[in-house]
């Protein structure tokens, strides 16, 4: 709706415009290229696609007759400078939809590493109306960062993410900032941003707010950007990581709880039942607390190391393997309740197929 509203407001401010030189010799021409659809601010991958689209309207005045209009094409630039490099962008160009005045710009690629800066499309196109040629260009898009490496995406998702929530300033309300910083993690963790899977709920901002930034109400740069060291590697995890992000989604990993949160929750319960959660310190990492059989200390904590999960071995698959955890506790996001599942019920859809020792003596194939 905000959308078709924006749109709205631009076509009223080119009539409004065309009337404001009504008489004038010749007519004015009154035309916009607009970008109406486009990604928030995000990190990309070198010669990947962008995940969501760019679509870009045409306003023109009431009385403009267009003859001709050429492909809108899209450029790619930093501050005021442009890539001249027609290779460092990939489906980039599009024709503009007659009826609608629309062009669709999807999967659109970036060719080229933008070294850590911030870099937007403009979107251009010639037009022929009474009979005259006419050169017209939208505003930039929302900035993003090209990046080469998964190890990059951290530090480039910061400077994204104290861009939105600061705007040039060295201090704001920590509303102002925690805003940004849902918008940034519902996009970097793949969600509808009308319709989200699991986004941060009130409790986790003000969990933040009290565990790493003493819950200050306003917060500066500095604060931001050491939090998010901390943060960034999460969204990191639940991007990048197998079955992290459909685990998160459901429930099964509960995330945002301290040490003693998880203790008051599982006292006294039976052996086996466990939490897992993100660790508060060891970015990006898991923690599970679970009920002992150690009548000394009932509750105990695992920090699940970069060596016990990999490339071939997932998080599912090393709970799979551990005898001491057989109860999980699954967090239901609407109401903030728990609920118990055998690991095995709630895991086995994420489990690897596992491989057979080699059988010596049989032949491989039939």
């Amino acid at each position: 709706m905000s959308q078709q509203l924006q749109l709205q407001l631009y076509q009223i401010t080119a009539y409004a415009e065309e009337l404001s030189q009504v008489g004038l010799v010749p007519s004015p021409f009154v035309a916009k290229l607009l970008v109406t659809q486009q990604p928030l601010p995000h990190v990309m991958f070198k010669s990947k696609a962008i995940d969501s689209p760019y679509i870009v309207s045409l306003i023109t005045g009431a009385n403009q007759e267009i003859e001709s209009i050429g492909p809108i094409s899209g450029t790619l630039g930093a501050g005021g400078l442009n890539y001249k490099n027609k290779a460092s962008l990939e489906n980039a160009i599009a024709q503009l939809d007659s009826y609608e005045r629309k062009a669709y710009f999807n999967a659109v690629k970036v060719n080229v590493s933008s070294r850590m800066t911030m870099v937007h499309l403009k979107f251009s196109c010639t037009l022929v109306a009474h009979q005259q040629t006419h050169a017209i260009e939208s505003s930039p898009t929302f900035p993003f960062i090209v990046i080469t490496h998964e190890n990059q995406w951290v530090e480039a998702a910061s400077k994204l993410v104290l861009m939105d929530g600061f705007k040039g300033l060295e201090k704001v309300p920590w509303p102002q900032f925690a805003n940004a910083l849902h918008s940034h993690f519902l996009s970097a963790t793949r969600q509808d941003l009308m319709r989200p899977d699991r986004p941060l709920t009130h409790h986790e901002l003000r969990y933040f707010n009290r565990e790493f930034l003493a819950g200050s109400p306003v917060i500066n740069q500095q604060q931001a950007m050491r939090f998010f060291q901390w943060f960034g590697n999460i969204e990191r995890t639940i991007r990048f990581k197998r079955h992290v992000h459909r685990l998160w989604v459901e429930g099964l990993i509960c995330g945002f709880l301290s040490r003693t949160q998880c203790e008051k929750v599982l006292s006294g319960q039976g052996v086996g039942l466990f939490i897992i959660r993100f660790s508060e310190s060891q970015p990006g990492l898991f923690a599970l607390a679970f009920v002992s059989e150690d009548l000394r200390q009932k509750i105990k904590h695992y920090l699940v190391k970069p060596e016990d999960i990999g490339t071939n071995k997932a998080l599912p698959d090393f709970l799979r393997d551990r005898d001491a955890l057989q109860y999980i506790l699954k967090l239901n996001p609407e109401n903030a309740r728990l609920s118990r599942l055998s690991k095995e019920m709630a895991l086995k859809k994420y489990y690897s197929k596992r491989k057979l020792a080699d059988a010596k003596g049989y032949v491989g194939t039939l």
